[in-house]
């Protein structure tokens, strides 16, 4: 890799590592299912968005979206976590008579 990275062009390359058994290696043995849910989380999550789109058009659901999100998924600064927080508070509160007309029209 060394020579790789300073800028020779290898027609072949063969990279040897070791990879130990760790206990995550072992777990996931355990867990096959796991594994197969984690390689295909992407098309798991793009179904469920699918059928809560559907789901809302047939009026079974009634959804609350954010109308903008402007942080991190990763962030932990807290200002910004309570400023999302406080948004989606205030989006509740703005259709909660929205959602409770939804309610008495959708009682199943």
């Amino acid at each position: 890799m060394k020579l790789f990275f300073n800028g020779k062009n290898l027609k072949r390359t063969i990279l040897t590592f070791y990879l130990p058994n760790s206990r995550l290696n072992l777990f996931l043995k355990k867990y096959p299912n796991l594994v197969e849910d984690l390689k295909k989380r992407h098309q798991i999550y793009n179904n469920s968005l699918d059928l809560i789109e559907k789901k809302e058009e047939n009026n079974q659901f009634f959804v609350f979206r954010p109308e903008k999100i402007d942080i991190d998924r990763f962030s932990r600064d807290k200002k910004e976590l309570e400023q999302l927080y406080n948004s989606g508070y205030k989006l509740a509160e703005k259709r909660s008579g929205e959602f409770s007309e939804w309610l008495k029209n959708n009682k199943e």
